[in-house]
């Protein structure tokens, strides 16, 4: 088409053909622009779902709070004795390349004759490596708790210290 052919054309129709024009152009630019960002939204949305329905899966598995005490004893009592636990600690940081430097131990007594051990230990490796650590033992024994932990970089290196208070629970064994 060539410009003489465009002035041939009713004022109306030129309108209506830069309207649509404009149109198309704007529906390339959105697409361009926002199709990726609602491929991203549609992402989020499942993972939340995900979440949400994991969540729920998780708390319902869960004994209700009357019943928390004794679901606790109970796995309590099939527990490993203290020692065995503490050198489960031991290996799983030797399996994730994470060095115990130090630790001190003290023991308590709590009611219904439970031992609340809390373990202060000085580590040192890999940030990924004491995360992996902590992960381990969490998911391995449900009766060990992070009671608390401190992280410091002495030097510019790839090493981490970290302080690692963990308190474990146990009923005393029966001899």
């Amino acid at each position: 088409m060539n410009l003489h052919a465009l002035k041939s054309i009713p004022l109306h129709k030129r309108l209506l053909l830069a309207v649509l024009v404009c149109v198309v152009l704007q529906v390339a630019v959105e697409w361009t622009v926002f199709g990726s960002s609602q491929d991203t939204l549609q992402d989020l949305q499942t993972e939340l779902t995900q979440h949400k329905l994991q969540n729920s899966l998780s708390t319902k598995s869960q004994p209700a709070s009357s019943e928390s005490l004794e679901y606790f004893l109970g796995i309590l009592k099939r527990q490993p004795s203290e020692q065995a636990r503490i050198l489960r600690l031991h290996q799983e940081a030797a399996k994730n390349s994470v060095r115990i430097r130090k630790s001190n131990y003290q023991k308590s007594a709590m009611p219904g004759g439970i031992v609340r051990t809390e373990m202060q230990s000085d580590v040192s490796g890999s940030y990924p490596a004491i995360r992996q650590y902590l992960r381990a033992v969490e998911v391995s024994d449900a009766t060990t708790a992070i009671d608390g932990i401190s992280f410091s970089r002495p030097a510019a290196g790839a090493e981490v210290r970290a302080q690692i208070r963990f308190v474990l629970y146990t009923m005393p064994s029966v001899d």
